[in-house]
């Protein structure tokens, strides 16, 4: 057959400029990154349910085992009450067996006593009737014997039938308890059992997940090598794919017969079989990488949490701490505040002794109460000279110590300034605003130590303050425990300068 050239050239023209316009608008790393992400992004939702779902599978099998926990208890409770109706029934029994006892021991009293008085009786009719011939009264015996052992029989028989009763009673009654307690045993034993053997899964479960991780983590490695030499090879393939694009818009032009167009289409159908390969291996292998990497997250999420667990516990450590010293502070002002009563005491008994000496001062005359005089001026001037360097030493001391003492608390409060914001910086993956927060703790830090110094200028003031205001009150005292009686104008002088 021939065929015209015109529908030819035709045909070719409009395979050609279909072909360019499939050529051009490949585009093929633009595509592949679109289907790369869009299946990355499916995946990892896909993922994320499973997760969902297995956690909520967990959690069912928690409550599950919480609910046959429960269930445990409540049998063993019943147990218990099963137990302690069994002691009970074995008290009732035992009390019963003493009623019994009880009750025997009483018929035989009761017995001796009826024997007792038939004989009693049947001597007083013997008494009575001994002017009755011998065959009466054997006749009487008889009939008196007969009468009793029936009375005896039937309080015998009476006895035994309650005593049967009674028997069949307790003996019902322990074979249901027996009943009952062989069924809850069963049950707690069965349920044992499913425990024991629930515990048994968890256990494998939990091999079993950890040799996942372990495979997880080596699958990781694996991956990491495939992905590089997957770049290379993308790499490689688009390039050939660059070229031979830039063949075809070459030989576009030159396509004129069919047998070039059918091998264009050929070439181009099996570029496009190899990127669905390649793509397809790709989404394969990160779908893989994926659910490795989430599993190394959770791991790295719980060794997170229980170093944070451990780094509060510290920190609750250095609280205690801090604690104790305020308290041992305190202790220590305590201390110093009894030192500063019994000084108040000394001075009370100088005062005391002053007034014994004022008194013979005057029982002796001038002269012995000028020399007294300057023997108290002098004691006078020794003990306030004491007193203030006692006071320059304790104000000394209590300086050094609090100046100790709030070095410490400003190194504890630097240290645990530290540690908060690395904590902070942990929990809130904040790494890289660490000089900010540095910054921000510097300004802290100065704010509290400027407090501290305002606090100790406080505490000194008051410190210098407070031998001002106990002269003051020991003058007081002194004017109001002095009982003095003057002497004659002419033979003394008072020491005040009166």
């Amino acid at each position: 057959m021939s065929i015209s050239t015109e529908s030819i050239n035709g045909e070719i023209t409009a395979d050609t400029d279909v072909l360019w316009l499939t050529c051009a608008n490949l585009d093929p790393s633009e595509e592949f990154g679109k289907k790369v992400v869009d299946a990355d992004t499916l995946g990892n939702r896909n993922k994320i349910e499973e997760m969902e779902l297995e956690l909520k599978e967990v959690k069912e099998e928690l409550k599950d085992i919480k609910k046959e926990l429960k269930g445990m208890k409540e049998l063993e409770e019943e147990l218990k009450q099963y137990k302690e109706e069994s002691k009970n029934t074995n008290e009732l029994f035992g009390k019963r067996l003493e009623q019994m006892e009880e009750w025997k021991r009483i018929t035989k009293l009761e017995l001796e006593n009826k024997e007792l008085r038939a004989e009693l009786a049947h001597q007083k009719q013997l008494n009575a009737c001994k002017c009755m011939t011998v065959e009466e009264v054997l006749d009487m015996h008889k009939l008196k014997q007969q009468q009793n052992q029936k009375e005896k029989i039937n309080f015998v028989l009476g006895r035994r039938a309650k005593t049967d009763e009674l028997e069949r009673k307790q003996k019902a009654d322990q074979i249901e308890h027996r009943a009952k307690i062989d069924e809850m045993e069963a049950k707690v034993t069965l349920e044992h059992q499913k425990l024991v053997e629930d515990h048994k899964a968890l256990h494998t479960n939990k091999e079993e997940y950890q040799n996942k991780q372990q495979q997880n983590q080596e699958e990781n490695e694996k991956l990491k090598n495939l992905m590089e030499e997957m770049k290379l090879k993308q790499q490689q393939h688009q390039k050939e794919i660059n070229d031979k694009i830039g063949w075809l818009n070459k030989d576009q032009e030159q396509c004129v017969s069919i047998d070039q167009f059918s091998r264009v289409e050929t070439a181009i159908s099996d570029l496009e079989q190899k990127q669905k390969n390649d793509q397809e291996e790709l989404l394969r292998k990160m779908d893989e990488s994926l659910k490795s990497v989430q599993s190394m997250v959770i791991s790295e999420l719980k060794q997170q949490n229980l170093e944070l667990q451990s780094d509060q516990k510290a920190l609750l450590q250095r609280l205690n701490a801090l604690e104790q010293k305020q308290t041992a502070y305190a202790e220590q002002q305590n201390q110093f505040n009894e030192r500063d009563e019994k000084l108040n005491n000394i001075l009370g008994q100088f005062i005391e002794e002053q007034n014994k000496n004022h008194k013979k001062m005057d029982e002796l005359g001038n002269n012995s109460k000028k020399e007294l005089e300057k023997g108290m001026n002098q004691l006078k001037g020794e003990l306030s000279a004491k007193m203030e360097q006692y006071q320059k030493q304790q104000q000394l001391n209590i300086h050094v110590k609090l100046e100790q003492y709030q070095n410490k608390q400003q190194q504890t409060i630097i240290d645990l300034q530290q540690t908060i914001a690395v904590l902070n910086d942990k929990i809130n993956g904040k790494d890289a605003d660490a000089p900010n927060n540095s910054t921000t703790n510097h300004v802290r830090i100065e704010s509290t130590h400027a407090s501290n110094n305002s606090t100790t200028n406080q505490f000194v003031g008051i410190q210098q303050q407070a031998p001002n205001a106990n002269e003051h009150h020991q003058l007081r005292r002194l004017l109001m425990r002095r009982k003095y009686v003057p002497p004659p104008r002419d033979a003394y002088v008072s020491p005040w300068g009166e």
